[in-house]
């Protein structure tokens, strides 16, 4: 899962943003008016060029676009002035910095065991276990093949 960090903010490949770890609500056509803003790494981009990667070309006013960076303005609030309007030109988004971010989606679970009998039965569906200490048991959706047994 890709991330972008701007600021306070986290912005995630499947649409969720936060800021200060809290959820932020963002409408349909502001997200991927972001998504561009943040990919083009603080340069100036045409009100052609937006509307190009937002709306694919469509034939739009300069007014949908103006409420758009409008709303995505209020969204951020305090930090309304990331993205500078150059009149005549376009629009750039120039947060203090944005770091992009690769993360690994999988979940580990670690369960201390210890207490519990141990038995040679296997979990049902895709749920798999393997143990890599006495006492713990690494749980997880990943098919494990063998299992140490021959």
């Amino acid at each position: 899962m890709l991330t972008y960090e701007f600021g306070d903010y986290v912005l995630t490949d499947d649409g969720q943003l936060s800021y200060k770890n809290e959820s932020v609500e963002i409408p349909p056509k502001e997200l991927p008016l972001l998504y561009v803003l943040l990919n083009a790494n603080g340069a100036l981009l045409s009100k052609d060029e937006i509307i190009e990667k937002v709306w694919y070309g469509a034939s739009i006013s300069d007014e949908s676009l103006t409420r758009c960076i409008y709303g995505l303005r209020r969204i951020l609030g305090i930090n309304k002035h990331y993205i500078r309007t150059f009149y005549g030109r376009g629009y750039r988004f120039s947060p203090p910095q944005i770091k992009k971010k690769e993360i690994d989606k999988r979940m580990t679970t670690s369960l201390d065991v210890s207490n519990l009998f141990y038995s040679n039965t296997f979990a049902p569906g895709n749920l798999t276990y393997s143990v890599t200490a006495p006492s713990t048991m690494i749980l997880s959706t990943k098919k494990i093949s063998n299992l140490g047994r021959n």
